[in-house]
């Protein structure tokens, strides 16, 4: 199978194995598979790349990476699936800065309710 792997990463060594969503190209490679690996700096050139390669499926591992894949396959300028690879690593890095709430025991509000219509 040939793989188009789009991560921010810059660099990958197949004859190592790095740890975290890196490890995926590798272990694609490992198993037998093409993988062609882009970084953020080749991101730009994406349709290029997807073009000499002919992958049979698209995997993305970061949200501006799986953004431009999505604009051309609903352009109708691509026709291999794509695949989100976002792990639960990618929520615990996007909730860091971010309060996240938590639902309390209790009654529902429901004029707090989006959407909700409150006579008064």
């Amino acid at each position: 199978m040939r793989i188009l792997y789009i991560s921010n990463n810059s660099d990958y060594n197949y004859k190592k194995c790095p740890r975290g969503s890196v490890a995926m190209p590798y272990l694609f490679h490992k198993r037998g598979h093409e993988v062609l690996a882009l970084g953020k700096k080749q991101l730009l050139h994406f349709y290029s790349f997807y073009r000499a390669f002919k992958p049979d499926v698209i995997v993305a591992t970061w949200i501006p990476s799986g953004f431009l894949p999505v604009v051309f396959k609903k352009l109708g300028l691509i026709k291999c699936p794509i695949v989100h690879a976002w792990d639960d690593y990618y929520a615990e890095q996007m909730t860091k800065y971010r309060f996240v709430s938590k639902a309390l025991p209790g009654p529902i509000i429901l004029s707090h309710q989006p959407g909700s219509f409150c006579p008064s």
